[in-house]
């Protein structure tokens, strides 16, 4: 499974990691390689989104990982997603949905994978 995060690479300047980074422009070529998460609001989400993105819900996901983290339930969870072990998953937030929610969800994907984020 690849997790990247959507995100303006001019504003972030050095990211530790930029393999995890993917330009919208890259991911408006190809839509169909990926599966979108949005990990704002829910109301941010119904006023409009990327294409074919799904809302998850960052703070759910974030206790439900701290309660059950293991392989089997993520697993489960990720696959009414749409997403195995073989998924290019990008997960995107904003400044009103803290990065601490994109990281939230992507640390679920990266666990379900077996890796630990960093």
């Amino acid at each position: 499974m690849n997790v990247a995060c959507l995100c303006l690479l001019s504003l972030l300047g050095a990211y530790p990691r930029a393999e995890l980074l993917i330009e919208a422009a890259e991911l408006k070529k190809a839509p169909e390689r990926f599966r979108v998460l949005d990990a704002r609001t829910r109301a941010l989400y119904q006023t409009g989104h990327v294409p074919g993105a799904v809302w998850v819900s960052h703070l759910e996901w974030g206790q439900q990982f701290n309660r059950a983290a293991d392989a089997r339930t993520w697993s489960e969870r990720l696959g009414k997603l749409g997403i195995d072990a073989g998924t290019s998953v990008v997960v995107y937030g904003d400044g009103v949905a803290p990065r601490r929610g994109v990281r939230l969800v992507a640390a679920a994907l990266l666990g379900f994978a077996g890796c630990a984020p960093s």
